[in-house]
């Protein structure tokens, strides 16, 4: 009992912390052109980025971003005061292909979003001169990134770990089979092949 009232003195001593893992997350917001054929819309966006967290490169994506208005639309030259009101009228025209064709995707505003955050000398400070928006690259070479490292940190892996999910077999008992180390740099030689005759 003596013992119990022992560990309640240190109850009110100071507070103290101990083995942080931090991260860090940039802001971006701004104005920015996006033109497809011949519309153009000057758009107010807001996006946060952050530090991806693998050991080879230096990789930056989008955590949450959005268009918060639309400032100008412009088609073929001649401004549009709504673009809604003129996809209609092209409807009723008879010209539906036309009218879905003025709008951007959720994708098309992403990307141009990343590849101008990325471009900017406010990316560069933030992040490095070396960084790279992952939102920017092409679907190979995230694999291939993955891919690498996955090899990297190939004694912390198992057979549910993202980076090699894709090469993960499954043996004659149906149980899951993690690639060796040399299995997975042999996979990586061949996309990295294939992604050069692309």
């Amino acid at each position: 009992m003596k013992n119990l009232f022992e560990s309640f003195k240190n109850s009110s001593s100071e507070v103290s912390s101990s083995d942080a893992a931090l991260g860090v997350s940039v802001e971006f917001s701004g104005s920015l052109t996006i033109t497809k054929g011949g519309l153009s819309q000057i758009i107010l966006f807001y996006a946060r980025t952050y530090q991806m967290g693998f050991t080879v490169g230096n990789y930056v994506s989008l955590d949450d971003w959005e268009v918060s208005d639309v400032e100008a639309t412009v088609f073929n030259g001649l401004p549009i005061d709504n673009l809604f009101t003129l996809k209609q009228t092209l409807k009723d025209s008879g010209l539906s292909t036309l009218a879905e064709s003025l709008t951007f995707t959720y994708d098309e505003q992403k990307g141009e979003i990343a590849k101008q955050i990325s471009a900017s000398e406010l990316f560069k400070g933030a992040y490095g001169k070396d960084a790279i928006m992952w939102d920017t690259i092409s679907e190979e070479e995230k694999s291939i990134i993955r891919l690498k490292d996955s090899i990297s940190k190939y004694d912390t892996l198992n057979v549910k770990s993202s980076g090699i999910r894709d090469y993960v077999e499954v043996n004659e008992e149906g149980e899951s089979v993690m690639p060796s180390k040399e299995e997975l740099e042999a996979i990586l030689e061949r996309l990295i092949s294939e992604s050069k005759t692309k």
